[in-house]
């Protein structure tokens, strides 16, 4: 049985509701305390057994069990005090015996004495203590009465003190001496006699104890209102001061250059009186700096309005946040942030100078460039059009030799690079120009090491600041810039919004608005030392085998997949997990280095557009109007996204769910709802979820080679073997995988598509080298065009390989030797494994700036793009490859490979195609015009895209000094080792990897393990000899002339 109530108080239990009760059972001993041994030392040593029956269970109260606890503590630490006090206690204190020893206390009769009010100190207080001494004798107490003479003494000249038998207040006495001041004035015998509080503080002003002074005067109530008046006109000059100052990082004017840390400062220096009072206010806390400063500028916005940059930082902020203009008001009459007008003015007036930057890298850029000129004697000559369509049909117009070689090539011929003995044709001499000459293609930069510290020239003739992309309403920069003459890039982007009429008239309809957006941003990789004005090569000297992948590519990638598939075998065997440090990470590269600095440029339908641009004004009087200069750049995200929708058009239908293995089918099993056929409406979802089905092919793959059924017998058969040893079987399980699953045969130029017959019979050639212009005999059509042909000035031509000549008749394909039906579902599954790499090894390229991987799987797509015709970015990927090995000069080339990234962050590994870091913008830009509805118009769209990067500026400074922390970021990427595991397991049943001739799927039922397989190599071939002869007409119209 349980008592209802409190052991010691009246308490009543709630029996439904103990647990808040928290009641203590006085039989058990909590913590040290015992509660009732506490009980019975309080009541005097009383035996509680009496009071209760303990037969049951007794409780008491939260309450009393606090009061006992105190008491118990109380007792324990007077028992501790007690035996502290005992134990420095003398011999004739420690051998008293308690029970039958009394010590005596006898009161000093001085004491007693003293006590009293109305006797006098005893004389016997002044007996010497020991023989010759003889203590200083002391004075007197004061006597009770007020005389006079007491009255001076204390320096009390009232006749009628105001006191009372009650009153506790004491006259302000100064200890110390007691003095008299006497004020005396020239000329005259008048004295005058302070006393009281003016006293005093003269007193401590003469000791230099300013506190005391001024405590002393606050007494005077006529003198502390004059002391608060003076104060306050102390506190408003600093006001005043601060207002005065045009340089104050509080005024509106002044936004670029506000901190927290120079407000402060400012403040500190200017108003010291104002801080420290709102100092005083605010208290001792560590984030006083950015509350004190706002709440001065407050007042100060109220004194006067030119000092509101918080409040204009403020409605900056509201801006970008697309507040409402209600928001803007109540805010400006509470002193937060300006008016909506105000707001609109001030963000105009960051958009004024958006692109000064930018014009300030071109001047430097253009002054470093005309010097240059003038130094080089040889670049006066430099001209870009012909001067008449007679010189256009001369023999006259050839491109020159390519005097200064390759950076990492100097003395070799560079005829060699392609062909030890080139390819001679003989012309007749009325046909022969008066200049031959032989242009080459360059191969690669050497691998030696450049540091980034050397200036870069524009890739544009010299202009002046003002014709810099002053029409580009949408330029945004990086803030900082570098003492260095660096290069930079102008990145573009097509932004198309429309809008709605509601009410549609003849005045009001939909409009659609074409807009570009662009962004500057400096190259990081330099390349001083290289030749600048002379092209490369003539492109039609380049063979056609040149845009293609070579063997050393297919090497390099064969490479890039064994440390992809060994980065997927050490995240999911556990056994392999010490060999992490094996593994490459991050590849390096000869601009790693270059790639980790946090950067300072559009897609297909941009590029497109800008050469339409250029050609269309290639009839123009200055360089300005012909556009000269610009170099227009394919970017690497958008054709990404192109080669990842190829691999779900390809590997992914809705038709296959049922289908064990298939992209679809693993999509509704993991449930990656956000996977999408288009991928360009989900891409990052589409990369991760292929990505993801990547790795877990891999480690199926694996299996297969190894002949095991799971994860478990791979790490049960590592457990005996040492590091080095799971080193070597980690090496030589990825090089299986390579070998067995991916590796594939060069494309040839040679291979036929289906159903294109060949044409055997024997047609007359042009005859001139390159040229591959066949005819029905040797007549007149031959002459007429070997009157014109683009091959004419050329006597040699660098062919690859003999046994590659496309002037040989070519051959049919050979047909694969099958033994019965073959493996589809295999198939799928390699070309799956295959694309999921590639999509990888793009990503990974880009993360690293790798400009070498980049433009290599540039070729790759290349053949992507011409097998699914797509033909603008086959085009694309030509003109890149064209750029790079023959119509750029070497330092141009050198920037256009190794600047293709922007890192953001300055990170390793932390790079982003440049196209892709516009989109970001993009989405804040189209976020921001979204929000203006109905309201768009050329002003409302220049001020959103203006005002991106400098309203970034100054909020970045503004929540610089707040020292934000929100947290860890909730789109952390969470592992994937689990859904690998169960993939794994799913699909191991399936063989997906072993050859079972006959199995297919029945939505891919004729799928080749290498789609490039269908390539018609003679029909691309005939494409790529028809862009040549184009893109060398554009080349002889902008060359050099040799004088």
């Amino acid at each position: 049985m349980e008592q209802e109530t409190c052991f010691h108080c009246t308490h009543v239990f709630d029996p439904k509701n103990l647990s808040k009760e928290c009641r203590r059972n006085i039989l058990k001993i909590h913590g040290e305390i015992n509660i009732l041994e506490t009980l019975k030392s309080v009541y005097g040593g009383v035996e509680l057994h009496d009071f209760s029956d303990f037969e049951q269970d007794c409780f008491v109260c939260s309450k009393c069990y606090n009061v006992i606890q105190g008491i118990y503590r109380s007792q324990r630490k007077l028992s501790t005090l007690t035996d502290s006090l005992k134990s420095v206690a003398s011999t004739k204190f420690s051998s008293l015996n308690p029970e039958n020893t009394t010590v005596v206390y006898t009161p000093c009769p001085y004491a007693q004495e003293k006590r009293s009010p109305t006797k006098k100190r005893s004389r016997e207080c002044l007996t010497p203590v020991k023989s010759g001494y003889t203590p200083h004798g002391k004075k007197p107490l004061p006597a009770s009465c007020q005389t006079p003479k007491a009255r001076r003494k204390k320096l009390n000249f009232n006749k009628t003190p105001c006191q009372t038998p009650k009153s506790t207040r004491k006259s302000p006495v100064s200890p110390g001496p007691k003095v008299k001041v006497h004020l005396g004035f020239k000329g005259s015998s008048r004295q005058t006699t302070l006393k009281g509080s003016s006293k005093l503080a003269c007193r401590a002003i003469v000791l230099k104890q300013y506190k005391t002074a001024i405590n002393h005067l606050l007494q005077i109530e006529d003198l502390k209102k004059d002391i608060f008046q003076i104060t306050k006109k102390k506190m408003s000059q600093e006001l005043q001061q601060i207002c005065q100052a045009k340089d104050s990082v509080l005024r509106t004017k002044n936004l670029e250059k506000f901190s927290w840390k120079k407000a402060y400062d400012e403040l500190k220096q200017t108003c010291p009186l104002v801080t420290e009072l709102m100092l005083l206010i605010a208290g001792n806390k560590n984030k006083h700096i950015p509350r004190i400063v706002s709440s001065i500028a407050i007042l100060l916005f109220n004194r006067n309005s030119q000092m509101g940059a918080i409040q204009a930082i403020n409605s900056i902020l509201m801006f970008r946040g697309h507040i409402r203009t209600k928001v803007y008001t109540t805010f400006n009459r509470a002193g937060l942030s300006s008016s909506y007008k105000s707001s609109i003015r001030h963000v105009d007036q960051i958009c004024q100078n958006f692109d000064q930057p930018v014009r300030n890298w071109a001047n430097r850029v253009a002054s470093h460039y005309t010097k240059k000129l003038k130094e080089s004697a040889h670049l006066d000559e430099h001209n870009y059009a012909l001067s008449s369509v007679e010189e256009l049909t001369s023999c006259n117009t050839t491109l020159p030799v390519l005097e200064t070689p390759a950076k990492g090539h100097t003395g070799i011929n560079p005829v060699k690079l392609f062909c030890e003995s080139p390819f001679e044709c003989s012309t007749p001499e009325s046909e022969s120009p008066t200049y031959m000459y032989t242009a080459v293609p360059v191969s690669p930069l050497s691998e030696t090491p450049r540091t980034s510290h050397s200036s870069n020239d524009l890739d544009t003739p010299d202009r002046t600041s003002s014709e810099v992309f002053t029409e580009s309403p949408y330029t945004t920069v990086m803030a900082t810039e570098t003492d260095e003459i660096p290069s930079f890039q102008i990145v573009m982007d097509n932004l198309n919004m429309m809008t709605k009429a509601r009410h549609k008239t003849e005045d009001t309809s939909n409009k659609m608005h074409n807009l570009v957006h662009a962004l500057a941003v400096q190259d990081r990789v330099s390349a001083d030392d290289l030749e600048e004005s002379v092209p490369q090569a003539d492109i039609l000297t380049i063979p056609n085998e040149a845009f293609l992948p070579s063997k050393e590519d297919f090497t390099q990638l064969n490479q890039e997949y064994n440390i992809l598939i060994q980065r997927v075998l050490v995240e999911n065997i556990i056994e392999l997990k010490e060999c992490k440090e094996f593994v490459i990470y991050h590849i390096p590269h000869q601009f790693s280095k270059e790639s980790r600095k946090k950067s300072c440029v559009g897609d297909g339908l941009s590029v497109e557009r800008g050469e339409g641009a250029q050609r269309a004004r290639a009839d123009g009087i200055s360089q300005e109007d012909r556009l000269e200069g610009f170099i227009w750049k394919s970017e690497d995200w958008h054709a990404h996204v192109i080669s990842l929708q190829d691999t779900f058009n390809q590997l992914f239908k809705g038709t296959s769910s049922p289908e064990k293995g298939t992209l679809f089918q693993l999509r509704n099993l993991f449930e990656h709802r956000g996977v999408k056929s288009e991928v360009k409406d989900a891409v990052n979802s589409c990369r991760d979820f292929l990505r993801f089905v990547t790795q877990g092919y891999v480690i199926l793959a694996a299996l297969n080679v190894l002949n095991m059924h799971s994860v478990k017998d791979i790490e049960e058969s590592l457990n005996t073997k040492t590091k080095e040893e799971k080193k070597t079987f980690m090496e030589n399980l990825s090089k299986s995988i390579v070998s067995k699953f991916l590796q594939t045969e060069t494309p040839s130029l040679k291979q036929n598509g289906p159903g294109n017959k060949i044409n055997k019979e024997n047609r007359v050639p042009c005859g001139f080298p390159g040229c591959q212009k066949t005819f029905f005999r040797d007549g007149k059509c031959r002459l007429n065009h070997r009157a014109i042909c683009p091959y004419r000035h050329l006597t040699y031509l660098s062919v690859p390989d003999v046994e590659t000549d496309l002037d040989q008749q070519s051959t049919l394909n050979q047909s694969e030797e099958q033994q019965g039906k073959p493996d589809y579902k295999f198939n799928y599954s390699c070309c799956l494994l295959r694309e999921g790499l590639q999509d990888w090894i793009r990503e990974d390229s880009s993360k690293e700036n790798d400009g070498d991987r980049l433009v290599r799987m540039w070729r790759f797509d290349f053949l992507r793009f011409s097998l699914n015709n797509h033909t603008k970015y086959r085009l694309l990927a030509f003109r890149l490859q064209a750029q790079l090995m023959a119509l750029l000069p070497p330092k141009l080339a050198h920037q256009l490979r190794h600047n293709r990234c922007i890192n953001i962050h300055g990170v390793e590994g932390c790079n982003v195609p440049a196209d892709q870091a516009l989109e970001f913008l993009n989405m804040r830009a189209k976020d921001a015009l979204n929000s203006l509805h109905g309201n768009m118009s050329s002003a409302s769209i220049q001020r959103c895209g203006r005002s991106l990067q400098g309203c970034n500026d100054i909020i970045d400074s503004y929540t610089r000094g707040l020292n934000q922390y929100f947290g860890k970021p909730t789109n952390s990427k969470p592992s994937m080792k689990k859904d690998i595991s169960k993939l794994v397991e799913h699909l191991g049943s399936e063989n997906l990897f072993s050859t079972i001739p006959g199995r297919h799927h029945r939505s891919f039922p004729t799928i080749k393990s290498d789609p490039l397989e269908k390539l018609d190599g003679v029909k691309l071939n005939q494409w790529l000899t028809e862009k040549r002869e184009s893109f060398a007409k554009t080349q002889r119209l902008r060359s050099y002339f040799v004088q």
